[in-house]
């Protein structure tokens, strides 16, 4: 578009053509910068691979050399107190409840415990150790203020050391059902999360189905992530 605006002149007619084609540049940045956000936000059904996701919350997908197909829904179970505040037993304790209900069901369920770093914290510390090495290689080892500022990186990175990474720690608990009609599948997935959900509010805790741009993150998370935890 440069090249074709650098051989035409600018004038009240071409102006107009100018602005629009611009705009339309734009739009198409930010429609392929943010298609993995925008997706998952305006869809009510949209395709992962050979996987289907209705209603933006449940996951049906083939099963390869047969017709039957498997659903999956997903529950974010997050605890009324932070797991990063929790001690080991009482960490361990809730885990062996949570577990204990999951494994209770009539259905096929699973539970997986996924943590979110603080990266801003790792940053500043990056950030510190960076600027402590810049001082130590470049300036005089006798200069007083030269240990005094290494002295301050020291005490604020030891302070930082201290803080736990977990920003956030929860559960998600799997559905899992089988079928061979779509609408079947839906239909199994969107009692068994209900009941599921029922039976985990009575331990302290937020329960609710994961979908839209959550749920994308999720999947893409488990495809190509790592697990701290999973149990089946």
């Amino acid at each position: 578009m440069i090249m074709i605006f650098s051989e035409v002149p600018i004038n009240e007619y071409t102006m107009y053509v100018a602005i629009l084609l611009l705009a339309i540049l734009i739009l198409g940045l930010l429609f392929l910068l943010g298609y993995h956000y925008i997706i998952p936000s305006i869809k009510r059904d949209w395709k992962m691979g050979a996987c289907h996701v209705y209603s933006k919350k449940y996951l049906v997908c083939e099963k390869p050399g047969t017709s039957e197909k498997v659903g999956y829904a997903f529950i974010k179970v997050v605890p009324e107190q932070p797991i990063s505040d929790m001690d080991k037993d009482r960490r361990e304790s809730f885990l062996q409840t949570v577990m204990g209900i999951v494994s209770g069901t009539q259905f096929e369920s699973g539970i997986l415990f996924m943590t979110v770093k603080d990266r801003y914290g790792e940053n500043i510390k990056k950030r510190l150790e960076s600027e402590k090495q810049k001082r130590q290689m470049f300036a005089r080892s006798d200069n007083m203020r030269t240990r005094d500022i290494i002295e301050r990186i020291n005490r604020e990175l030891e302070l930082l050391r201290q803080v736990p990474v977990i920003l956030e720690g929860f559960y998600i608990a799997i559905v899992r059902d089988y079928g061979y009609d779509d609408d079947e599948i839906i239909r199994k997935l969107d009692a068994d999360s209900r009941g599921l959900i029922s039976r985990l509010s009575g331990i302290g805790v937020t329960a609710s189905v994961i979908w839209g741009e959550e749920l994308w993150n999720i999947l893409n998370f488990l495809l190509f992530g790592s697990l701290t935890q999973i149990s089946w």
